[in-house]
């Protein structure tokens, strides 16, 4: 498996590229889709599915044309099932004052899934706090945070579906897979071991 931080520096947001042989997944399709198309054809790979850590806008900004520039099917908990299509849940009214909409995720999540996407797969783990679909991503020894943790913090709860209580729940969570040898991916900033993460 290989990991590629697409990571343009719009919203400080990163974008991972993970691939296995001629397989790919975007996580988090922040960065602009020429960029991820051009680097999905330089590098031969077709791209599985795009899965959305959560629904905030700095996290979907490529989310529907990246989809229809590769058909690649969008995944997303359930409890931000209306973020991409509300402006104001997704946060581009509030923060950027625009009135922009996407399409709704193609597959709803629940949490407890395991995704085969291509010959990589995927586990979900419901993990809210910073928002109310909050989710991570396991992949053999690499997890994908969003932001619910990154290497020095955790994700801020006061926009829409933030809750402090079932963050703090969620970073127990974690915290129990500290010896698990897993390395975070989070949505801004650096990667680190997930037993260094500071917050834990």
């Amino acid at each position: 498996m290989r990991i590629r931080n697409l990571y343009r520096g719009g919203w400080l947001s990163n974008c991972y590229l993970v691939s296995e042989g001629s397989d790919a997944v975007i996580i988090d399709p922040s960065s602009p889709t020429e960029e991820i198309t051009d680097m999905l054809a330089r590098a031969e790979l077709t791209l599985r599915g795009i899965l959305l850590t959560h629904g905030h806008f700095d996290h979907i900004l490529s989310l529907d044309s990246l989809r229809d520039a590769t058909g690649a099917p969008a995944y997303l908990h359930h409890g931000d099932a209306d973020f991409p299509t509300d402006a104001s849940q997704s946060c581009y009214l509030t923060i950027l004052g625009r009135d922009i909409r996407h399409r709704a995720a193609d597959v709803l999540l629940m949490g407890g899934e395991v995704l085969t996407l291509g010959s990589m797969t995927f586990s979900v783990l419901h993990t809210p706090g910073h928002t109310g679909g909050c989710v991570c991503y396991r992949c053999e020894d690499a997890l994908f945070t969003g932001d619910t943790i990154f290497a020095e913090g955790y994700g801020r709860t006061d926009l829409p579906g933030g809750n402090a209580m079932l963050l703090r729940e969620s970073l127990n969570r974690l915290a129990g897979m500290q010896d698990e040898g897993l390395t975070i991916y989070p949505g801004h900033g650096l990667s680190c071991l997930l037993a260094d993460a500071a917050m834990l």
